[in-house]
């Protein structure tokens, strides 16, 4: 899966798509006892894939500037499996170009997060309800959850009961066995949930016509994805 979302010039701002209504903010897991999938709100700062991995794996929103570093070292110190074709640009450029604040991360930065922790890392996407799980070969006993909606990533946990307060927050969990499927099921459901409602931003248009025309930007069903 070589590509990633990171934009290098943002899209012009496009009106939301019409709601449905007020989009679900847990799902309770089968058998849990009333235990629940929640969604665990990162700030839109641009870092926002790396906060969120904060969450689930250190329980900080405040990890970025430290994860972008890590992703960076990975990169140079591996540059036979981090290429320059591999990553889209020379791979001095990306290590300095990843530690600043305004660029995102995706799918690379997923891969080398998932084996700098040790433990997979399911991505929802919103608008596809696709579910790619990064280290998920790599014999990993434990794996966390995030959602993502074509701009923005957000984490998930899951709560003692609805409307638990985040310090009882499960952000891991082990993905075999029967508790391990119920809880993944309970985030399918939440997804569907934010599916139905259409609160993501609608790129697909527009990326399409950037490929036609102007850029690089292509619709892939998952927003505005940039090949590398």
């Amino acid at each position: 899966n070589q590509f990633c979302c990171l934009p290098t010039t943002s899209p012009p701002v496009h009106s939301l798509v019409p709601s449905a209504g007020p989009a679900p903010q847990s799902a309770l897991v089968p058998g849990g006892e009333g235990s629940c999938v929640v969604r665990r709100v990162i700030d839109s700062d641009n870092s926002c894939l790396f906060n969120a991995v904060g969450y689930v794996m250190d329980r900080s929103r405040a990890r970025a500037d430290e994860l972008r570093k890590v992703v960076a070292q990975a990169v140079a110190n591996d540059p036979i499996t981090f290429n320059d074709g591999f990553l889209g640009k020379d791979v001095k450029e990306y290590c300095s170009w990843i530690q600043q604040k305004d660029k995102w991360g995706g799918a690379i930065e997923l891969f080398i997060l998932s084996q700098h922790y040790g433990r997979e890392i399911a991505a929802f996407d919103v608008q596809t309800k696709r579910c790619d799980v990064y280290g998920q070969d790599k014999g990993y006993e434990e794996r966390a959850l995030l959602m993502y909606d074509g701009l923005h990533y957000d984490a998930m946990a899951v709560a003692a009961f609805e409307g638990a307060p985040e310090e009882l927050d499960v952000t891991m969990f082990r993905p075999g066995g029967r508790e391990g499927e119920a809880i993944m099921a309970a985030a399918e459901k939440l997804v569907s949930g934010f599916a139905r409602n259409r609160t993501w931003f609608g790129w697909y248009a527009y990326a399409r016509f950037e490929l036609a025309g102007l850029g690089g930007w292509v619709g892939l069903g998952s927003g505005a994805c940039r090949f590398f």
